[in-house]
Order: C-alpha cells, then structure tokens, then sequence
C-alpha cells in the first residue's frame, strides 16, 4: 500500500501554535486508511503487507519563527546560519515528537491491525502488525531537510528530495509554483537566492508578527492567524488581514505595523533579490499590492499570475492526490490492487488542491504534492 500526505506544516511554536498536537490526530487517521486498505474488491478483510509511507514535503515549517526576526536568514551561508537553521529543525522535532515516537514505533514493530478470521473478516481480539517504511521528502518549508538525515534515520525515517518504486515518483512539486521555484534543499557555505516565498515569509511577516507581539491587545488576536496568512498566497493576505480589523477597534494598529513591515520587505527583496518564476518583476506589484492591503480592492493581474503554476511544467492530471490545504491536509492512498481514494485528516478541505498527477513517462505517473 502507498500513503502520500503532506503540508502538516508543524512549526516550532514560537509565533504560531506549532500544530504538533493536531498531529496525532492525523497518525490515528492513517491507521484508519491502513485497516480500510485491508478490505478488498470481494468484500473479504485481509490485511495489506507492507505500507510505503510518504510525508511527501512540508512537514515542518521551519520559515514561520522568531529565529528569523534577528539578522540571520535561511538561505544564508556560513556557521551562525547554519545554527540557526538547525535550531528552528530541533524546535519543530520536539513540538512533532509525540508523532516521530508513533512512526519510529511503527517502522520498528508494525502498525497494529485487526488480523483476519478464517472467513476472511477482521478480528476482534487478534492483532497484527504491518510493515510500514516512514520516508519524509523536503518541501519549500522544510528545505534543509536532508541535513538532518542521520537524526530522521535513528527513528527509522528515510529523506531525501524525492521517492520512487518504479513505477510511481512523489516528490513536493514546490518548483511548479512561481513563489518556491528553484527552492534549495541546502544551502552552501557561500548562501544562495532566496525563493520569492521565503523572503515574504522572514521579511515580512516574522518582521510583522516580531513588531505586533509587543502589542497585548492586538497580538491575540493576530497569532491565531498567522498560520493561515503564512500558508495563503499574497493575493489572499489582504482579506486575511481585514479579518483581522473587521471590528474597525485595531484600525491603524493593524496597517501601520503591516505598512512598515512591507516597506522593510521590499527594501530587504531589491539587496537579496529573490528568485521567481514570472516573466516581469514581481517585486514592485507585490509592494503596492501589499501595501494598500486595507483597501478592498480586486486582485490585479500581475498579483493573480503569482497563483498560478508555471505553465507548460504540469503533466496532465489523471488522479486526484494531496490536498494543498495546509489547515486540513489529506491522505492519499493507492493499494496493491490499484484501488485508489482520498482522505481528508480533519476538517473537510476549503482549498483546491495544486497537486499534478500525471504521466511523466510511459507507464509513470508522477506525483507533486505541492
């Protein structure tokens, strides 16, 4: 049996609840989709062998925390970096640790099941454990995954960039989206570029989020939304903040900590200049765009074009795959005998999924879980 699922976006709780809690819930989701694949096309129960279980990028999201209001960057090069780099991994590691212990527990010993009767039905007391071989890839949050590969394989845990068993490939797909194109999975003594995404996520709203904190009044009512602002496109960040002054009491308490941190963006972007898969620049667009957030306004042009793959590198999609919605992501299943389906980890998805599934070469298909 394959599993696919992505975007748990577990962060280090430092400006945002680390979702590691939530977590848990979705392991218990997968033991589920494990005893459904058991049941087969004639109705009779017999427990899958093996289970190919694929975090398939995003996992963690090392971009929203407080390590990155000071001076150091994500995609800098050089010791201090690279310490802070690994900090934010160890944060989110301990916030993830009741789900890590449930997969390594997993990949050790076997996921429990309901072992099948002799009439093909399962069990009620006779338990038996499932292979399962956990493999985290790197998303666009998670980048640097790979660096950490020796901690991830003390639990059992392969990573790496993509996975493959020869006839299907899941990788994140973050290189079809304008604002992660080219994403790095590790960055080199000298540094690198940053992607469009995460110079928006550091310089503007940790810088954001670091400004509105000192706020008592303000800041509990921006925390609870700061997961979903940093996992919306831009075009929607300025709806996202009107919730935040709909009641009109924060007006100017909102906009102009905002303002400032847009403005320090912007000048951050043109002295690091960020990579984007766009035909014209970005940079400016966003700036206004961002900027004149508290007017209600149509999304323009340039602004849309940022949510939209880059054509010409999505394969024609011939099944449905990992939600894109990192408030509730889904669970994609395929079982040996080709059966197929989705599971929804929580709330019923609001977003349409950017995942392309198609055929990457005769008889391959290819999964993005972007």
């Amino acid at each position: 049996m394959l599993a696919v699922t992505a975007n748990w976006g577990i962060g280090d709780g430092s400006l945002a609840d680390s979702r590691g809690g939530r977590a848990t819930v979705w392991t218990e989701a997968i033991r589920r989709a494990v005893v459904r694949a058991g049941w087969c096309r004639d109705g009779g129960y017999r427990p899958v062998d093996a289970v190919e279980l694929v975090f398939a990028g995003d996992t963690f999201d090392w971009l929203l925390s407080d390590t990155w209001a000071g001076r150091e960057r994500p995609w800098h090069g050089g010791a201090r970096a690279e310490e802070a780099r690994a900090s934010v991994a160890l944060a989110s590691a301990r916030a993830a640790r009741p789900v890590l212990q449930t997969v390594a527990r997993w990949a050790r010993a076997g996921l429990p099941v309901p072992a099948a009767t002799p009439r093909d039905r399962p069990s009620e007391w006779a338990v038996q454990g499932v292979i399962v071989r956990p493999v985290l890839l790197a998303g666009d949050r998670d980048a640097w995954l790979t660096d950490h590969a020796a901690a991830a394989a003390r639990f059992g845990i392969a990573t790496g960039e993509q996975w493959s068993d020869g006839h299907c490939q899941v990788r994140h797909g973050h290189d079809l989206d304008p604002l992660t194109h080219r994403a790095a999975a590790a960055t080199g003594r000298g540094g690198r570029q940053p992607t469009l995404a995460e110079s928006l996520m550091t310089d503007l709203v940790v810088r954001f989020a670091a400004t509105v904190r000192g706020d008592t009044d303000l800041w509990p009512r921006v925390r609870p939304r700061l997961t979903a602002l940093a996992a919306a496109r831009p075009s929607r960040w300025p709806a996202l903040l009107r919730g935040i002054d709909h009641e009109g009491w924060a007006r100017g308490r909102v906009w102009a900590p905002w303002r400032r941190a847009v403005a320090a963006w912007h000048r951050a972007a043109i002295h690091e200049l960020p990579t984007c898969e766009t035909e014209f620049d970005a940079l400016g667009d966003l700036a206004a765009w961002l900027d004149g957030a508290e007017a209600e306004r149509p999304v323009s042009e340039p602004i849309r074009r940022l949510d939209i793959p880059a054509p010409g590198r999505v394969a024609p999609a011939s099944i449905a795959a990992v939600s894109a919605n990192p408030e509730s992501p889904s669970l994609t299943c395929q079982r040996p005998d080709g059966v197929e389906w989705s599971e929804s980890l929580g709330a019923a998805p609001r977003l349409p999924a950017v995942v392309a599934v198609g055929a990457a070469a005769p008889g391959r298909d290819f999964i993005d879980a972007a």
